[in-house]
């Protein structure tokens, strides 16, 4: 019987449907005979290298058919792969290095040719990927998941959700979420074929769209946050090929539920689960006119077992709240290098078997009478941000390596159904000037993805503390808005030197929720505290009015008169789909450059 590993059940797909199209892209289409005879060769290569079962291979690639012949290559090679993008912040790609230690980078396929290997060198207990986390300290935490919990994991994807060979599923997530997997390998197994976005296209909801159209999709995966942008883009009418949505990590509204269902008429799936527990632990169909109150995160998938308990670790009863476990055959087999926080987190199951485990989420959760469950809060400061899970508490500890910083609080704000922002307050250092918003935007970027500063601050003499000297979050004032960045001296006098630049700066206004007026032709829009979440919003009002105008145009420019005089030919209100546009990558040195050039007026 075959060992089950990932590279195991995409090999049987490959040789069951050997002509069928497995990767499509604009540079290259591959079947799977081909895909298949390319990983076997890169194998051979880093087997020749003396890779294999034990060592790690950081991949950091550009999303493309190569980065797919990758991720096969390590894990048929018998390594785990340690994904890391391109746009990783140096200083945080340095600790992870440090501390991963890998064999090998790839940063392209090798050149030359090897002799592909003849089987399948991983087994069910080498680990098959090493992803990092966000961690409460200031450095992220890497999570070790074995091969047969990810393949574990496709298989039920596979036969909870099947596809066929007429299916094509988008790649469009960055290769460092988990969540990824599903993008990049549950299509191989099921003889269903990927589609590989252009890099950064995912940030633009008119281009994913002409790319569903033109290339025939029909399953794509989706944070709330996201498919919330997406459909405000007035762009479903281009996607009815779409047979099926994957919503996960984040809480899905019953508003965006029940508007994806009618806009879409696609099949919504929406999932639950950490990296700890791969990729999803508990799923949940919806349906329209169904659980009116809440969404589900729903049921547990195959080998895996959701138990809410209290902190005795008994379960309570139906209906009543108690913190999330999960265990079974999908728990990771823990941190890298972190024995301390691996058994605080992975405690034995007082449930289960001897010699069992269970991991503690840090969810709470309730069980309805029909089994399902939802979803209640957090016990602690980890919050879900834009489908990453956030630890407020990392952000603050590398605040306060700032020398004018010295306390910090950062909260999720905004509603739990709408846009949300991350607000931070700052004590300042006792006989220095406060520190401008940008200038603490410029120190976080040096170590964090810039989803993960925050847009919104104000400064505090102290932050308030509970009883044994903890940061008292729920004490803290109402958190600012986004956008509390100074004008510079431009923006002050500046006035609208056309109808187009007198629009953007109202829109503007709105969709960063300033007072109207507040936003001048002077002003940047990172500066008024705009994101490319929040330039998803401005482009798609600007295709509305009929302006083309891409979220790279918004968060590129240094002025907002900038910004209105790259808007080009209008762009077709309601018309065919057109080829996606190609976004660069946006990374975090264009922030910091933007925020220098504002601190210089």
């Amino acid at each position: 019987m075959t060992a089950l590993t990932l590279p195991a059940l995409v090999a049987a797909q490959a040789e069951r449907t050997p002509h069928a199209i497995a990767v499509v892209s604009d540079q290259v289409t591959l079947d799977y005979a081909e895909l298949w005879r390319r990983v076997r060769e890169l194998a051979g290569m880093l087997r020749q290298d003396g890779i294999g079962p034990g060592s790690v291979v950081a991949v950091r690639l550009d999303r493309s058919p190569d980065l797919v012949v990758a991720l096969l290559g390590v894990l048929t090679a018998g390594a785990a792969y340690l994904p890391l993008e391109k746009d990783t912040p140096a200083q945080r790609a340095a600790l992870i290095l440090e501390e991963a230690a890998p064999d090998r980078v790839l940063t392209a396929l090798p050149a030359g040719t090897a002799p592909g290997v003849e089987v399948v060198c991983a087994h069910p207990d080498d680990p098959a990927y090493l992803i990092y986390t966000s961690g409460s300290t200031g450095r992220p935490k890497g999570v070790v998941v074995r091969q047969e919990a990810i393949a574990r994991h496709l298989r039920w994807m596979r036969a909870a959700v099947p596809l066929t060979a007429d299916d094509r599923v988008l790649v469009k997530t960055p290769v460092g979420f988990d969540v990824s997997t599903y993008e990049y390998f549950w299509p191989l197994i099921c003889g269903a074929a990927l589609v590989v976005a252009p890099p950064g296209l995912e940030r633009e909801p008119h281009g994913l769209a002409a790319l569903i159209a033109h290339r025939d999709v029909t399953t794509i995966q989706f944070v709330p946050s996201m498919l919330r942008l997406f459909l405000d883009a007035d762009v479903a009418v281009h996607c009815r090929g779409l047979r099926r949505i994957i919503c996960i990590g984040e809480a899905l509204p019953v508003s965006l539920r029940d508007r994806c269902l009618a806009l879409l008429g696609a099949e919504l799936h929406n999932l639950y689960g950490p990296t700890e527990v791969t990729v999803a632990a508990t799923a949940w169909p919806c349906r329209p006119g169904a659980d009116p109150d809440s969404v589900p995160i729903g049921l547990p998938v195959a080998d895996t077992g959701a138990h809410v308990l209290d902190e005795r670790l008994d379960p309570v009863p139906v209906g009543v709240t108690g913190e999330l476990y999960l265990s079974g055959a999908q728990l990771a087999e823990g941190y890298l290098a972190r024995p301390g926080q691996t058994a605080e987190r992975f405690v034995a199951n007082p449930l289960g078997p001897p010699g069992s485990r269970l991991y503690r989420t840090g969810d709470l959760a309730r069980r309805r009478a029909d089994g399902a469950l939802e979803f209640i809060g957090r016990t602690d400061g980890q919050v879900k941000f834009r489908g990453r899970r956030v630890e407020l508490g990392e952000i603050e500890a590398v605040l306060c390596t700032h020398p004018a910083v010295t306390q910090a609080a950062v909260v999720l704000a905004g509603p739990q159904d709408g846009d949300r922002w991350l607000a931070c307050f700052v004590v300042p250092a006792p006989g220095v000037p406060v520190p401008e918003p940008h200038a603490l935007g410029t120190h976080l970027r040096d170590s964090l993805p810039d989803a993960l500063v925050p847009t919104a601050w104000a400064v505090l003499e102290r932050v308030p503390l509970t009883g044994n000297g903890k940061l008292d979050r729920a004490a803290l004032p109402e958190p600012p808005r986004p956008g509390t960045a100074p004008a510079t001296p431009a923006a002050a006098t500046a006035e609208a030197a056309d109808e187009v630049t007198a629009w953007l700066c109202g829109a503007a206004d709105e969709v960063l929720r300033r007072p109207a007026g507040d936003a001048t032709p002077g002003h940047s829009f990172v500066g008024l505290g705009g994101d490319s979440m929040a330039a998803m919003r401005l482009v798609n009002r600007a295709r509305a009015r009929g302006l083309a105008l891409t979220v790279a145009d918004v968060v590129g420019s240094a002025t907002l008169a900038e910004v209105a005089a790259s808007v080009g030919t209008p762009a077709p209100a309601g018309g065919t789909a057109a080829e996606p546009e190609l976004l660069p990558d946006l990374d975090p040195g264009e922030y910091a450059s933007l925020a220098a050039q504002l601190s210089r007026g």
